[in-house]
């Protein structure tokens, strides 16, 4: 079975927020618009003017913390007599006013501030607890109808948001191709296969551009390209929804790691881009190949030790990485001939680790505010 569940309207170009409202108020004229404090602040002068102009009434919820259930069902409780729901911001503003549209059965707009992710493109949202522990996929009914990709805003973004994006778009390759070998006769795999291979390709040769271009003043095609790649062919894989949930250990990994406190200055596309390199030693490929993946991530500023997660030498909260990535998906890692045990997947960080620190160029340390 296949279901698809994908925006009815994506709009990705410069300065697309001075039309907003236009596009919004085919979906509502009484918005709930759910926010960060810092998005709205960047945005508010363009956003709010353009939803007055089109006769649409707006109350702000501003949110903070992680997308928990609770604070989903709070927000929907709190507020009545509106008719469209508005998430303005990151991923974990967008995940929860996604759930709100479900809560209120009301059509959702996403307007993403920056590219970390495809959030603002997914049906799914990624829950927590109130400690930002990860505790569920949440699928809702529905997905966003309508999605307002600002690139002029998106690029205004500190470029290491723009670079985790870039990564966790590399990952739907990087955890989906690995299934060809046991599923190829699929013809939504290969689409999706297809689909991850040109993200995979458009980013890693437009993203350099458009980040030229713009520290020049040119929100560029290459721009356009790559928050293309990054919301609209990332989001588009996991629009095609089948039986089999397409993952390696990219997202496990990131899954675990929201249990562990010390790495928590680090962004998602950045503990999921961690666990690709794990994966690549695990699927046993030579050094070679695994130095050239390592490349690829330092080039986008991605190429992390266990001394960025904080956690270098500490035997204990490596055993429970492991452990619990064992204990918690080993059946997904053994489909694909991997992961059979908790020590087999320590040992894989240890290595990849090794091969990081011995590469050449010196990688990034990322530090709590950056």
């Amino acid at each position: 079975m296949v279901r698809i569940k994908a925006p009815k309207e994506y709009i990705s170009e410069p300065d697309v927020l001075y039309k907003a409202g236009e596009y919004i108020k085919k979906y509502g004229k009484k918005a709930l618009i759910v926010s960060s404090e810092k998005s709205l602040e960047a945005t508010k002068d363009i956003l709010l003017p353009s939803l007055k102009e089109a006769d649409i009434l707006y109350e702000i919820h501003l949110f903070t913390g992680y997308p928990t259930m609770e604070a989903a069902e709070t927000i929907a409780a709190s507020y009545s007599d509106f008719d469209v729901v508005i998430g303005l911001g990151g991923g974990r503003v967008i995940d929860t006013a996604k759930v709100v549209g479900t809560k209120k059965d009301l059509p959702i707009v996403t307007i993403p501030t920056i590219a970390a992710t495809c959030a603002s493109w997914a049906a799914v949202s990624i829950l927590y607890n109130e400690k930002g522990e990860f505790t569920d996929a949440f699928f809702n009914k529905i997905g966003p109808v309508l999605i307002l990709a600002d690139t002029r805003i998106l690029f205004q973004a500190p470029k290491r948001y723009l670079y985790a994006g870039v990564i966790d778009t590399f990952a739907k390759w990087y955890e989906i191709y690995p299934y060809e070998k046991l599923q190829g006769d699929s013809t939504f795999l290969q689409v999706m296969i297809d689909i991850a291979k040109r993200a995979h390709r458009t980013l890693t040769e437009k993203t350099p551009v458009a980040l030229l271009k713009a520290k020049a003043g040119e929100i560029g095609e290459e721009a356009v390209q790559t928050i293309d790649a990054i919301i609209f062919l990332a989001g588009l894989t996991g629009s095609l929804q089948t039986d089999t949930l397409y993952q390696g250990i990219g997202h496990p990994l990131y899954n675990v790691l929201s249990y562990v406190d010390e790495t928590r200055h680090l962004l998602h596309g950045e503990k999921v881009g961690y666990g690709l390199l794990i994966q690549q030693v695990l699927e046993q490929k030579t050094e070679e190949e695994i130095h050239e993946v390592i490349e690829l991530f330092r080039s986008f500023e991605n190429a992390f030790t266990l001394e960025n997660l904080h956690i270098k030498g500490n035997a204990e909260k490596l055993d429970f990485i492991s452990e619990k990535i064992w204990s918690d998906y080993h059946e997904s890692l053994n489909y694909l001939g991997y992961g059979f045990s908790a020590n087999e997947i320590s040992e894989a960080i240890l290595k990849i680790d090794d091969y990081i620190e011995h590469s050449k160029t010196k990688e990034p340390n990322r530090k709590k505010g950056e």
